[in-house]
């Protein structure tokens, strides 16, 4: 048990522990160093590599874990926008499933000296997560609504 889920209070028969851990539990285990099996096939390898990344909501192809990118050397990010809604980030190099819209700010930006743009899905126009410019860039999509 983590230490996260023993701080969930459980009290009376009509309080029952939540089967989805709060998002503070979530930050903590992105948190720790992802692991690998030390034994794989180059082909099981590769196919995980290659597997399309869909919107959640139209099943659209976004991108491919081959895109799969660290920044700040981590793959994945959580973050409170200024409204105080969470969001959890995956960064890619490239996705030609989604389309930016509105133009390029550095206001609030995560990722400092990155300016960003929304990122809609091509197929169904759902907010899949931002496009972030300096330089290089790279696409932070919301792991929630990815498939």
């Amino acid at each position: 048990m983590t230490w996260c889920k023993r701080l969930l209070p459980i009290t009376g028969k009509k309080h029952r522990r939540r089967s989805v851990e709060p998002l503070w539990c979530r930050i903590h285990q992105l948190s720790k160093p992802n692991r690998s099996p030390t034994s794989r096939s180059n082909d099981a390898a590769e196919q995980q590599t290659d597997e399309a990344i869909l919107c959640g909501a139209c099943s659209a192809v976004v991108t491919h874990r081959s895109q799969a990118l660290r920044i700040n050397n981590r793959h994945e990010h959580a973050f409170f926008n200024p409204a105080g809604i969470a969001f959890e980030l995956s960064c890619f190099r490239e996705a030609p499933g989604v389309s930016p819209d509105g133009e390029p700010t550095a206001e609030f930006t995560w990722f400092p000296g990155y300016r960003w743009q929304v990122v809609l899905c091509n197929s169904c126009h759902a907010h899949l997560g931002w496009l972030f410019i300096n330089g290089q860039s790279f696409f932070g999509l919301i792991a929630t609504r990815l498939v």
